[in-house]
């Protein structure tokens, strides 16, 4: 997933903490260590809803934590507002440089 990212850059990253090979926290690192993809808003999705783990999702450098079980509903509604709030923040730094 991170070399298609690389090739291809995408808008949001919605990903599951536990994974297999590569947890959601080192992807996480991986993400904001690379100046490409370090800007992008990343949703985790997991089923450890203790604050613990949410603020380590935050430290982590998360922009949203969702706990298992989820409403779509309320995913898409979160999809939707950090595009619109990753969409202005482009279009904020646009004008800035063509002042």
């Amino acid at each position: 997933a991170l070399h298609s990212m690389s090739l291809e850059l995408p808008d949001l990253v919605v990903s599951d903490v536990l994974m297999p090979k590569m947890d959601g926290y080192e992807l996480l690192q991986r993400l904001r260590s690379d100046r490409r993809l370090c800007g992008l808003p990343v949703i985790l999705l997991t089923a450890r809803g203790m604050t613990a783990d949410r603020v380590a999702g935050y430290n982590a450098g998360a922009s949203v934590y969702i706990s298992k079980p989820f409403d779509p509903e309320e995913l898409l509604a979160v999809i939707n507002a950090q595009l619109r709030n990753a969409n202005l923040a482009r279009a904020s730094l646009i004008q800035d440089e063509m002042q």
